[in-house]
């Protein structure tokens, strides 16, 4: 298909017809793009937005997608910008929008080279809002409260290439997604509680890691499937965290890193029942208490090589740089060739 391209900048006045000559107003954009659109943000001076939300007359749908994409001096030079050599995302020239109010999407929305900023007891993006997809975007909650969450939706969301960070010593889910959720290369980082909550869903390639406490990632969900591969957990209290109900399906790791952990996986239905698990080619290294709760589960692989800490496998993760080194025992022994974990 062929967007009709829209255009967004901080210097608007109002009232413009959102072409690039007479622009919108953030908000004006929000409340006026279409199925159909894309609608480009300036990178300028920034933007400031109370609660507000994607208010879009004609619905985007699954064949009409609605975009909202970052650029700095012409449209679509942002995308594909990658990560720094720390695994960090490169938001260099993103357009920054600082969000007093929850920033609600809608479905078949799609957010792309963004970074979002706020302090907010809540939410900063996302909602109760199926079919919602984020595309090299940050996201950071700065608030100190147990209900922050840097992003949340519902069913069948996407993160793809994103960092998500809660920076308050309280805070919700960092990530908080429902069924069906995928996740690919992104970094979510939080300080305690939950870092990833989903019902179910595949997260690949996808670092998260805390300072000791919390859980790296909660499954609330035995119905469907969870996969992770090629992920990284570190310095979390439980790396993995599976449902308090009866298990219908084994969660599945593939080349996974859960490392310097409390604990490495709980079975939080394990003072009913034991659940079990498929796990190949994992790398654990320093997890205080390994499994609780897992009976005969398939463990194929594994690798538990401990000739030091941290920096017999990542680059610096004192300094959050969760890339493997060359002799890291899990580089060579994973199941996707020249694969680097978490890069």
């Amino acid at each position: 298909m062929a967007f009709t391209e829209r255009y967004v900048t901080s210097a608007a006045g109002g009232g413009g017809a959102g072409t690039e000559g007479d622009p919108w107003t953030f908000a004006e954009g929000l409340a006026n793009g279409q199925k159909g659109d894309r609608v480009n943000v300036k990178s300028d001076a920034g933007y400031s937005l109370g609660a507000d939300a994607i208010d879009n007359a004609t619905a985007p749908d699954v064949i009409n997608a609605l975009v909202y994409r970052g650029y700095n001096s012409s449209i679509g030079d942002l995308e594909g910008q990658g990560r720094n050599a720390d695994g960090t995302l490169n938001v260099t020239n993103f357009p920054v929008i600082t969000l007093t109010g929850q920033l609600t999407t809608a479905p078949f929305a799609v957010l792309e080279a963004l970074s979002f900023v706020g302090s907010l007891s809540s939410r900063l993006v996302g909602g109760v809002i199926d079919h919602s997809h984020m595309i090299q975007c940050k996201f950071v909650n700065t608030a100190n409260n147990a209900s922050a969450i840097a992003w949340g939706c519902d069913d069948s969301s996407s993160l793809i290439n994103c960092d998500c960070e809660c920076s308050g010593a309280s805070h919700g889910p960092v990530a908080d997604a429902d069924s069906a959720f995928f996740a690919s290369g992104c970094r979510i980082k939080g300080l305690g509680g939950v870092h990833l909550a989903l019902n179910h869903g595949t997260v690949l390639d996808t670092v998260i890691f805390g300072n000791t406490t919390g859980v790296g990632i909660q499954i609330r969900s035995s119905t469907l499937r969870t996969i992770l591969q090629n992920c990284t957990i570190y310095d979390v209290g439980i790396a993995i965290s599976t449902p308090a109900s009866a298990n219908l399906v084994p969660l599945c790791m593939i080349n996974c890193h859960i490392t310097d952990c409390a604990e490495y996986l709980n079975n939080s239905f394990s003072g009913t029942q034991n659940e079990w698990a498929i796990e190949v080619n994992n790398r654990t290294r320093d997890n205080t208490t390994g499994r609780t709760g897992i009976g005969d589960g398939i463990a194929v692989s594994e690798i538990t090589t401990d000739t030091g800490g941290a920096e017999t496998d990542f680059v610096n993760a004192g300094a959050e740089n969760f890339r493997l080194i060359a002799a890291a025992p899990g580089n060579a022994a994973g199941m996707v060739a020249f694969d680097d974990c978490g890069a």
